[in-house]
C-alpha cells in the first residue's frame, strides 16, 4: 500500500511494509522508518522533526 503527494514539482510517496515504511521523493528512497513514528522532512528529504509512537 501507498500514498502519494503531489506538491510543485516534486512527488513524494510512502511505501507501507511489514514493519517498516519508506519514503520516496521523485522516485528516489529518501529514507525508510518504523512503522508508528511521524517524521517531518523538506522536499529533499532533510529530516527537521521525529516524533516516537505515536
Amino acid at each position: 500500500m501507498y500514498k502519494e503527494v503531489y506538491k510543485g514539482e516534486y512527488v513524494s510517496r510512502i511505501e507501507q511494509g511489514q514493519n517498516k515504511a519508506y519514503a520516496f521523493i521523485d522516485g528516489k528512497e529518501a529514507f525508510s522508518f518504523d512503522r508508528g513514528k511521524r517524521i517531518e522532512t523538506d522536499m529533499e528529504g532533510k529530516e527537521h522533526l521525529k516524533e516516537n509512537d505515536l
